[in-house]
């Protein structure tokens, strides 16, 4: 009866063959689909940890490699810091042993002036002694041979004599102190000129040395070293209190300041120093100045 059943039917049969076929190749499909499914989402978690390991382990190697080079650059910064603080410090030393020299010289010149004015004042006063000597004899010999003249005038000669006498040597011993005098004076004040002259040169020197080495460092972006020598460059115009040197070196620091730099305890120290140094027309720069130093971060 089946058999009958599907030659009479074929058309039934084959119709439930296909269905069963394409039901068998849904099913193998699906199961495929989902072993695709399956292998994506374990290849893109493996994916996920990969990248995620990678960024980790790279985000960790650069800030290694960041605190690297920053103590590297920090050691140079503090090599060269120190090499040109060594070469202020013996260019410095150079002019000073130079105004030393200088000063030296100019003692000689004094001393030499004073001997040889000491050495005119003994030749003076030799040749005063001569002449007094000279009328004590004379006034002697015209005393004797006026002595049998009257009493009072022989008194009279006398005194006229006397008083010749004390006057010429009040007048000599003062023209010879008012010449040493002058001359001593005159010396001392030219010493004292050359040695203020010395000394505001060594000023200019150390500023123009200073301000030179300081934007050097501020061309490199070393504003730590550039700072150091902008002081030291105020510290110089203020002992000379030139005006034109001043504003211009206190705008460079604040513009140092305002660019991050960071400034050591003991330079806000100095600079507070330094400020108390400064003639009162500059307070309100220097005060402003003295803001930006204590809220800069320290080394």
């Amino acid at each position: 009866a089946p058999l009958a059943f599907l030659f009479n039917h074929p058309n039934h049969f084959l119709n439930g063959l296909l269905k069963e076929q394409v039901q068998l190749m849904k099913d193998f499909q699906t199961r495929i689909l989902q072993t695709v499914y399956y292998a994506l989402g374990t290849v893109g978690a493996i994916a996920l940890l990969l990248v995620g390991y990678n960024w980790w382990s790279a985000n960790k190697i650069y800030d290694r490699d960041k605190n690297a080079l920053k103590e590297e650059i920090f050691n140079a910064q503090d090599k060269k810091h120190l090499a040109f603080d060594k070469s202020v410090t013996e260019r410095i030393n150079a002019a000073l042993t130079n105004a030393s020299d200088l000063e030296q010289r100019l003692v000689e010149k004094l001393n030499t002036g004073l001997t040889s004015s000491e050495e005119k004042y003994l030749k003076f006063n030799e040749q005063a002694s001569e002449k007094l000597t000279a009328g004590l004899i004379a006034a002697e010999e015209k005393y004797l041979k006026l002595r049998d003249e009257t009493g009072k005038t022989l008194q009279t000669f006398r005194g006229e004599i006397d008083a010749q006498l004390r006057n010429f040597v009040k007048t000599s011993v003062s023209d010879l102190d008012s010449t040493i005098t002058r001359k001593f004076e005159q010396q001392t004040t030219k010493h004292d000129v050359a040695i203020t002259t010395l000394q505001r040169h060594l000023r200019m020197v150390q500023f123009d040395l200073n301000e030179s080495f300081a934007k050097e460092q501020e061309k490199h972006e070393n504003y730590g070293m550039a700072y150091t020598y902008y002081f030291n460059s105020l510290k110089a115009a203020i002992e000379l209190d030139w005006e034109f040197l001043i504003n211009p070196t206190i705008d460079s620091l604040i513009r140092i300041l305002k660019k991050g730099c960071r400034v050591l305890e003991s330079e806000k120290l100095r600079a507070k120093g330094l400020a108390k140094e400064a003639p009162d027309k500059y307070k309100e720069q220097m005060k402003f100045f003295l803001d930006l130093v204590e809220k800069a971060p320290a080394v």
